[in-house]
């Protein structure tokens, strides 16, 4: 939320069209020499980027659906 909250303090209150941003402050190389293909998977792996948004993460959460043959939902 740090962006929005800055873009707020700014005194924007709306947007119209596209926001569009630039990551190409860091190298095109996102990941260190050495890396294996399985840092990947672990919270630490996320690629330099010079877009960050809460982290590189995102929260799951799936829960049953109240009989079979019915899809799980997501939230």
């Amino acid at each position: 939320m740090e962006l929005a909250d800055a873009v707020v303090a700014k005194g924007i209150k709306e947007i119209s069209g596209d926001v569009i941003g630039d990551d190409s402050y860091f190298p095109r190389e996102r990941y260190p020499n050495g890396w294996e293909i399985d840092d990947m998977v672990w919270e630490y792996g996320a690629a330099i980027s010079a877009i960050v948004v809460d982290d590189n993460t995102v929260a799951l959460m799936l829960t049953p659906a109240n009989r079979q043959a019915i899809p799980c939902r997501g939230r």
